[in-house]
């Protein structure tokens, strides 16, 4: 059985600190570096499974590739949006579930 993604932290009224990433600093991840780092977390997630599956699964290694290009792209584009303050699209959940075959694409 697959492993769940990890759950994120609580947000109980903090951020994370950015200490460790560049050496120790002051200050709070922005929110929108928050969702970033959540899609990066939730994608890399997802990436390593289909990998496991392909391990797992050689005959459906083209299909799983082609899964894995689209799931790129689609975080690309999540991340894109996020660094630059938009909100994401109503149909980016759908569009991912549709990826992993749990439901339909709009």
């Amino acid at each position: 059985m697959l492993d769940s993604p990890p759950p994120l932290p609580p947000q109980a009224g903090r951020r994370p600190s950015l200490e460790g990433l560049a050496g120790p600093q002051q200050g709070a991840l922005p929110p929108t570096q928050d969702m970033v780092s959540g899609i990066v977390e939730r994608g890399a997630f997802i990436d390593e499974r289909l990998a496991e599956f392909q391990r797992i699964l050689p005959d459906l290694s083209p299909q799983l590739d082609d899964l894995r290009t689209r799931l790129r792209a689609v975080l690309s584009q999540a991340i894109n949006q996020q660094a630059q303050g938009a909100p994401p699209p109503d149909n980016q959940a759908a569009q991912l579930m549709g990826m992993l075959g749990g439901g339909a694409a709009t």
